[in-house]
């Protein structure tokens, strides 16, 4: 029975041709974009490599800033070549595991907390003390939340180059407006307030603000 898991074994042993892998793909109901990542990603790096290789994979951003310090990596390491592959953020997840799926060779990646523990409990990560225990050694320049996101099981799995900082912004006339004295200091008070305000009761002019974060919608009605 076809199946993208039969496709993607056949690609990478050659039993399928990437003209079929492609058809195969599409009728299984990807995306013509979506099949081309996907077959991209079982193949790219299967050719022979050096001992000096190394394959390193990102998602599409800041692209030239990222080849330009590669440049400088190799010009400072003797004999060391970086395959250097890009994928849209959109198929990123995707990908990275249609690779690890197919064992496609990949050294090191860009990672995301929202997929930590899938890649690590699959085992398609190591842990920073298993194979380069001296990256931990950059975990003091961190504060303790950046640190986090990279750990699972109590193990390090990378060096954030990046973290987000959120903060609460809020209108204080229409708080006041509202019957609200003060900002919340915890999540649970902008939803009660919300649910408070979207009584029909007080739903007067029918106009709503939100609050959106990736884990919680919080909406007011006056």
């Amino acid at each position: 029975m076809l199946s993208i898991e039969t496709l993607v074994e056949g690609v990478t042993t050659g039993r399928v041709s990437r003209r079929g892998f492609l058809q195969g793909a599409v009728a299984l109901g990807l995306s013509a974009s979506g099949a081309v990542a996907l077959l991209e990603a079982c193949t790219s790096g299967t050719q022979g490599t050096s001992a000096a290789d190394l394959t390193f994979v990102v998602w599409s951003y800041g692209v030239e800033t990222i080849k330009d310090n590669i440049k400088k990596l190799e010009a400072k390491v003797s004999g060391l070549h970086v395959n250097f592959q890009d994928f849209a953020w959109t198929n990123y997840h995707d990908t990275m595991v249609a690779r690890f799926a197919a064992k496609t060779p990949t050294d090191v990646c860009y990672g995301s907390d929202h997929w930590l523990s899938e890649w690590a409990a699959a085992g398609w990560l190591s842990p920073l003390e298993q194979k380069y225990p001296n990256l931990n050694a950059y975990t003091s320049d961190y504060f303790p939340y950046v640190i986090q996101g990279m750990t699972y099981q109590d193990k390090n799995y990378g060096i954030p180059y990046y973290a987000d900082t959120w903060a609460f912004l809020y209108n204080e006339d229409h708080l006041k407006k509202a019957g609200i004295s003060q900002p919340p200091t915890t999540w649970g008070i902008p939803s009660s307030c919300c649910s408070h305000r979207t009584t029909p009761a007080r739903s007067k002019s029918g106009r709503r603000w939100s609050f959106h974060s990736t884990t919680a919608t919080f909406s007011m009605t006056a």
